[in-house]
């Protein structure tokens, strides 16, 4: 028999069988089910579609699958109610696999578990990263007889409760802020609840209240159009539509009334998913698109890692508690 007849038969099948076999790197491939995601990411907005809530949301879903190393679509999904907590508690009750996660404003922990209405604590869901922060300003009517801060100052004090602002919700982020600013200055001013932004400064263009206390991005086109007014800035923070209004802090009123909205998991997701959504958030912050839808909202992106936003949550929980014993909201 001829040898190398034989060898090339037994060679053969073995050559055969290790074309067949894929490489290491090919199974590894962005296709493989193992990699994450491999599908579609919902993001749960807490809000109505069509509010600056949803468009910060929209903007974050378009850019973010760029920059994940196995890009996909990202979905939002609009969950509203309980002011953010029917959203966040959607979350909440995710399967921990990256695959529902959310936004969230800072007041959906810090503020609405102190109620009881919330089946999460204020640590429980895993924070991922700030995606935008503004101060809160207070707004009035362009031809309200305040001019300056001092002349408000010295009306509120030798006229307690004659003041009347608007605020959405009662015991929500810009109640506290107000009473905090009550506090410090030794004032009394009366607040009038509605059940949001737009009502709010639909009440203040139409002369029922005296103020509104919101954020910038919602009042923005009746400040470009001279119909409103910041009267002044109660935020940690600066912006360009805040630059020449009077700021709290340099009067020496130290409150830091910011609106803060977070991404978040639920607790118990694995962290090599949690570090890829932050890595893939912290550039897609950093997008030209991004930053100017931002700009749009009159807002702009404001990163802070996760760790970073429990320890503020963790220290606003309990300030947070004190303000709501005062106004009595709490026993």
């Amino acid at each position: 028999m001829n040898t190398s007849f034989v060898l090339r038969s037994l060679m053969l099948p073995l050559l055969f069988a290790a074309f067949q076999q894929p490489t290491p790197a090919i199974a590894r491939s962005a296709g493989d089910s193992g990699a994450y995601p491999s599908k579609p990411v919902e993001l749960v907005v807490p809000f109505p579609a069509g509010g600056a809530t949803d468009a910060i949301g929209r903007a974050l879903a378009r850019a973010l699958p760029k920059y994940l190393p196995n890009p996909q679509p990202v979905v939002v999904i609009n969950i509203p109610g309980a002011g953010g907590v029917v959203g966040t508690t959607a979350v909440y009750n995710a399967k921990p696999d990256g695959y529902r996660i959310g936004l969230a404003g800072y007041g959906s922990f810090n503020i609405q578990p102190h109620y009881g209405n919330t089946v999460y604590a204020h640590d429980g869901l895993q924070q991922i990263a700030r995606v935008v922060s503004y101060p809160m300003v207070m707004f009035v009517r362009n031809d309200a007889p305040w001019k300056s801060f001092e002349e408000w100052l010295a009306y509120v004090k030798q006229n307690p409760d004659r003041f009347a602002y608007a605020v959405a919700g009662n015991g929500s982020a810009t109640h506290i802020a107000m009473e905090n600013i009550n506090q410090k200055a030794g004032i009394k001013t009366k607040a009038v609840v509605f059940p949001g932004g737009a009502a709010q400064i639909t009440a203040l263009l139409g002369g029922h209240v005296h103020g509104a206390i919101l954020g910038v991005g919602e009042a923005k086109p009746y400040l470009e159009s001279g119909d409103l007014r910041i009267l002044f800035n109660a935020g940690s923070q600066q912006d360009e539509y805040t630059a020449d209004a009077a700021w709290l802090k340099r009067k020496g009123i130290d409150v830091s009334g910011d609106i803060s909205f977070s991404a978040i998991a639920p607790k118990g997701t694995p962290p090599a998913i949690v570090a890829t959504l932050h890595d893939a958030l912290s550039k897609a912050l950093e997008d030209p698109e991004v930053i100017e839808q931002y700009r749009k909202l009159g807002l702009k992106p404001a990163y802070a890692s996760g760790e970073s936003v429990q320890k503020e949550l963790g220290a606003s929980f309990a300030a947070n508690r004190e303000v709501l014993l005062r106004i009595g909201l709490l026993k």
